[in-house]
């Protein structure tokens, strides 16, 4: 009995080391192990239930159940779509290039933050690094769409030693591919530079923050919200974009007026929103906050 317990976990071990080699995350596969483990629990409960109706099973019988298993799990590692290298980045890819839309949604404590255009080609839809506090990472496909999940780990005692370290996270998104984007953060400093890749919305939800949204001129009709706490923003727009702005906020100082706004009720708008083709709706509440909008 103790020779097979010790033969299953070597075997584990090699396959967890063969999945590294291959170019999969070995911790990829013992999650993914571990995720399924119900149903092996579920075929040694069944065979433990049928064994008096079906004969006696040899001793040996977990062994295969055990092999095929673990084959299986190293099938589905392998054609995760999200690579992850040794020295803490992600690269986010799918087998094929018909994608059209990409969907990030970022989950983090306090971080210096940085979402960005990369230089990628189909297949690559998104790389993503972090220094401090590990990520957890996914990625799904839906039609012509895909959906990543950048998720910072919870808190345990390496976390915490990880976490004197300083916290950041740099991501970079294909320009081939129109994106949302939510971003859920403690007090942060978070950059979204959106100048050069096409972004349809963006949700901003965060603590004490310096805040900074770089956005671009592609033709869309964009929607941002930002909610929270005492922050400083700067939002960069392209000239000739239509721009309008519900400013929700508590005690906050703007430079709406003195860059040609018109407040009507509680919006405020510039000239260009009616006919404009790009246009940008800004959903803004705030705490205390210094909210300055520029053009470029």
């Amino acid at each position: 009995m103790t020779r097979r317990v010790i033969g299953t976990i070597i075997l584990i071990l090699g396959i967890v080391l063969l999945v590294g080699n291959l170019g999969g995350g070995s911790w990829d596969y013992l999650y993914h192990f571990f995720k399924w483990l119900p149903i092996l629990i579920i075929i040694f409960g069944v065979a433990l239930v049928l064994k008096g109706a079906v004969g006696r099973l040899p001793d040996w019988w977990p062994i295969p159940v055990i092999l095929i298993y673990s084959g299986v799990i190293l099938i589905i590692t392998l054609q995760q779509p999200v690579i992850k290298y040794e020295d803490g980045s992600y690269q986010f890819q799918t087998a094929h290039t018909e994608i059209t839309e990409g969907a990030l949604r970022i989950d983090s404590g306090a971080v210096d933050l940085t979402v960005r255009s990369g230089k990628l080609t189909p297949p690559q839809w998104l790389t993503g690094t972090y220094g401090g506090i590990p990520v957890t990472a996914t990625l799904e496909e839906q039609k012509n769409r895909i959906r990543v999940d950048w998720k910072q780990q919870s808190f345990s005692i390496t976390n915490w030693f990880q976490n004197k370290l300083k916290n950041q996270q740099d991501i970079q998104l294909s320009p081939h591919l129109i994106w949302d984007v939510e971003v859920d953060t403690g007090a942060s400093d978070v950059d979204l530079e959106f100048a050069d890749v096409p972004v349809r919305s963006i949700v901003v939800k965060s603590g004490a923050s310096d805040l900074l949204i770089r956005l671009g001129n592609f033709g869309l009709e964009t929607k941002v919200s930002v909610d929270a706490g005492v922050s400083d923003l700067d939002i960069y727009l392209p000239r000739g974009a239509g721009v309008r702005i519900d400013n929700d906020s508590g005690l906050s100082d703007n430079n709406f007026v003195d860059q040609g706004f018109i407040k009507d009720g509680s919006y405020y708008e510039n000239r260009e929103y009616p006919n404009a083709t790009t246009r940008f709706t800004i959903k803004l509440s705030m705490g205390v906050s210094n909210i300055k909008l520029n053009y470029y």
